[in-house]
Parts: structure tokens; C-alpha cells; sequence
């Protein structure tokens, strides 16, 4: 018995960290969508770039979020991933598609 209050008393916890600090949910969940463009791209699927502005656009979904909720960290850490990931599909776009 003693096991289940410790597992519930541990998710009570996590969920309650990522409610307080939602960058971390919006940086994987935005991550995952920007590799599995990327991992696309690397097929030579050109698809993979819609793949990896569903990422961008869900870090725009986040700071809009972030600035009506005024999470003013939140929002710098997200516009810093909105800025690495563009870079990174700029560099890709440059490489593969001139």
C-alpha cells in the first residue's frame, strides 16, 4: 500500500512541476515535431519541412501563451528555440534546396 501512495504522491509532483514551469512540455513536445521533420528531410523527403514547422508553430502557439499568461522567462526560453530552429531549417534549406 505504501508503494502506491509514493507513486501518487511522485505523479502528483511531476504534474505539478510541468503545470508550474510549461516551457519544458512545449521545448519536447516542439523538439520531437522539429526531429522527426529532420529525420524526413535526411530520407530526402521534402515533406520533412512541414514536419518541422509544426515545431515552430507550436513554440508561437506557446509564446502567445506565454505572454498573455506574462511568463516573461518562458517566453525568452521559447523565442531562443523558435530562433535555433529556424536556424537549423534555414542551414538545411541552404544545404539541400538551392
Amino acid at each position: 500500500m505504501a508503494q502506491y501512495f509514493f507513486a501518487g504522491f511522485v505523479f502528483e509532483e511531476i504534474a505539478g512541476f510541468l503545470s508550474r514551469h510549461s516551457i519544458l512540455p512545449a521545448l519536447v513536445v516542439s523538439a520531437l515535431w522539429f526531429y522527426a521533420g529532420h529525420q524526413d528531410l535526411m530520407k530526402d523527403k521534402a515533406a520533412g519541412f512541414l514536419w518541422e514547422g509544426m515545431g515552430v508553430l507550436l513554440l508561437v502557439a506557446f509564446c502567445i501563451r506565454a505572454i498573455l499568461a506574462m511568463e516573461w522567462a518562458s517566453l525568452v526560453v521559447a523565442v531562443i528555440a523558435i530562433c535555433a530552429e529556424m536556424w537549423l531549417m534555414q542551414r538545411v534549406w541552404a544545404k539541400n534546396y538551392r
